[in-house]
């Protein structure tokens, strides 16, 4: 509401804002925003960031069993980020709709949803990914080596969690594999080169999220107790692909989760 300071006239009126300026009255009109303030590209490219952030928002829903809440602040708009990056890259040349290729989400590899401990200062030996067919496998070289993992210092061992999340952008349904797991005692590393493997079915025509995680734990009276937190929590990405094929609905349908994501835009980019 316009004011008046006893020489001038401050503030909104109506449709126009009052102001003083170098010693002068001066009335100007409010601006007025709708929807032709926007241009197609403008228009497109909002569409596209929201779907974007909607597609990440799916993506942590699904692997929130790993993440738990234990993610750095910034950690919703870097994934946004990265998954904005990755759906400009797929959509096709007529600017129509998207059209994902195998290594399209492959930014995402690598991704740490903890910045306050990153898995690769924790996880001392290289992953090794393979795809064969419709098998996924994730092998852990050495992974029992006494050097193979740093702990933290009231950390008795870990869990290590692998799993994949699959996800029709189709059909706009997901899902998480069960997670595979295996214990690593501290008191127990040895020099001896033994590995971890890990098999997943990966689902046709999916977008598919291989991810790991590093669960802490330290031993009390009552048994084991976990040492995860906001400032401790490694989960990270492994790699992010499109599979082969087409998705079956027969199968997606019946998954748990739903998505408002759908692989298709409809403004031209």
């Amino acid at each position: 509401m316009a004011k008046f300071d006893g020489k001038y006239l401050r503030g909104m009126a109506g449709p126009v804002t009052n102001r003083e300026y170098r010693g002068m009255q001066l009335v100007q009109s409010n601006p007025v925003f709708g929807p032709s303030s926007q241009t197609e590209g403008t228009k497109t490219a909002s569409g596209i960031f929201g779907q974007a952030s909607t597609l990440a928002c799916s993506i942590r829903d699904n692997l929130e069993p790993f993440i738990n809440g234990f993610y750095h602040g910034p950690m919703i708009t870097d994934l946004n980020t990265e998954v904005l990056y990755c759906l400009r890259n797929c959509i096709n040349e007529s600017g129509t709709a998207y059209a994902p290729s195998h290594n399209s989400f492959n930014k995402l590899d690598g991704f740490e949803f903890n910045a306050n401990s990153l898995v690769i200062n924790h996880l001392l030996t290289d992953p090794d990914l393979s795809l064969q067919g419709n098998i996924l496998s994730v092998n852990l070289p050495d992974i029992y080596k006494t050097d193979a993992i740093q702990f933290p210092k009231t950390a008795k061992g870990c869990y290590v969690h692998v799993g994949l999340g699959f996800h029709d952008l189709q059909h706009k349904k997901m899902t998480l594999s069960p997670v595979q797991s295996i214990k690593i005692s501290k008191a127990e590393l040895s020099g001896v080169d033994l590995s971890a493997h890990f098999d997943f079915e990966v689902q046709p025509g999916c977008l598919c999220i291989a991810v790991i995680s590093l669960e802490f734990y330290k031993t009390t009276l009552s048994g084991e107790l976990s040492l995860n937190s906001k400032t401790m929590n490694p989960v990270m990405i492994l790699a992010a692909f499109m599979a082969e094929g087409d998705t079956n609905p027969d199968i997606t349908k019946k998954w748990s989760q739903d998505m408002k994501f759908k692989l298709q835009i409809k403004n031209k980019f």
